[in-house]
């Protein structure tokens, strides 16, 4: 069962699995303050602090601040406590906590701090009914203030591909001074839809369905249980081959590679598990946003903008991508051949790199 959800028995004395936490499990936090197991953050002088002994690298998952209008903006930090500041958009559907997953990846080779941001109904974040993407990037640019952050990078990843272009288009190069798009969602017109296989243009054109999305959140909960099964299956069966022959660096290798994987796939369990957190509302209008008019065009976007997209990717084709590439003004696409969308996450460092690197390398960001 998800956390944060219950069992209740329905007429026909079936178990139904409700995506609406209880009121015992509903967070309240005002201001700076913190949810349980968050750690501080020094927001006067911008600088994340930890305890424990590795001030260095921080791992942050539950901290929320407050926006002016009143709403609740949950975002969680991980990376280099020094490191160069860049925002981080989940996909669809997802939450804050993906990025853990994706930092996992790379290892702690990189200097960078990733914050990563709920979007509205989503995670920790309160709902912001009659929203547009064009109202993300204030939000963005009040948790940038409040962190004392000046100037950062952006990045969206799936469904979080057009939030970042809507950063890219609002807010000024002087304080985002960079922005990316990995394996982004499209415009949703005839001329990207066509790319898309037909079990994707069903899950988009039902997911604004409460009723509908209800039984989809299941499905996908049950799809992310069997994948993390699978894996811990394949370390037991490792492991027992290990204890029967001499070890050898190849298959320690391999285990250490499976070990990693497990931790990334509860990674990304907990991620999913959170985004449903308030039920399926966050999940709704968010799809809902995403197949409807965007507010803007790519045209009218000037600044550059970095896209990376895998050649066999079926969920975000890399055909739509092009597609933006050729419609943004000063869009810059790399493909990578034989990857979809998930294999093409094994390149996240040296994306994360080229994103640090675009027009020029600025020294955190803050202070």
């Amino acid at each position: 069962m998800l956390p944060g959800m219950y069992l209740r028995r329905s007429v026909l004395r079936h178990n139904v699995l409700c995506l609406r936490p209880p009121a015992s499990d509903r967070t309240q936090c005002r201001g700076p303050q913190r949810c349980p197991n968050t750690r501080s953050l020094d927001h006067s002088s911008a600088n994340i602090k930890t305890t424990g002994s590795n001030a260095k690298f921080i791992s942050e998952d539950n901290n929320i601040m407050v926006l002016d209008d009143g709403r609740k903006l949950g975002y969680s930090v991980y990376g280099a406590r020094e490191g160069y500041s860049v925002f981080w958009f989940h996909g669809w559907p997802g939450s804050r906590l993906r990025a853990k997953a994706n930092l996992l990846r790379c290892g702690s080779k990189l200097n960078i701090r990733l914050i990563a941001v709920d979007r509205p109904g989503i995670g920790l974040s309160d709902f912001q009914p009659n929203r547009t993407l064009l109202d993300w990037p204030k939000d963005v640019q009040a948790l940038a203030a409040h962190l004392g952050i000046r100037q950062y990078k952006v990045i969206g990843t799936s469904g979080g591909g057009p939030y970042a272009l809507a950063c890219a288009k609002a807010i000024p190069p002087s304080e985002c001074s960079a922005v990316g798009v990995l394996a982004g969602a499209a415009p949703w017109d005839l001329e990207n839809t066509q790319y898309l296989i037909r079990s994707v243009r069903i899950i988009r054109n039902i997911a604004s369905w409460s009723s509908l999305l209800r039984w989809l959140a299941i499905y996908i909960g049950v799809l992310q249980k069997k994948r993390y099964d699978r894996i811990r299956l394949l370390i037991r069966q490792t492991k027992l081959q290990e204890s029967r022959r001499p070890s050898t660096k190849t298959s320690r290798t391999d285990l250490v590679r499976l070990e990693r994987d497990v931790k990334i796939q509860e990674l990304e369990k907990r991620s999913f598990e959170e985004s449903v957190r308030q039920g399926i509302r966050g999940l709704a209008e968010d799809n809902r946003l995403l197949t409807s008019s965007w507010g803007f065009e790519l045209e009218e976007i000037e600044r550059n903008v970095l896209l990376w997209y895998g050649e066999e990717d079926k969920k975000t084709p890399i055909r739509a991508g092009y597609n933006m590439a050729s419609r943004l003004p000063n869009g810059k696409l790399k493909a990578y051949r034989g990857e979809n969308h998930r294999t093409i996450s094994k390149h996240l460092e040296e994306i994360l790199k080229e994103l640090i690197n675009h027009e020029g390398v600025f020294r955190d960001s803050s202070g």
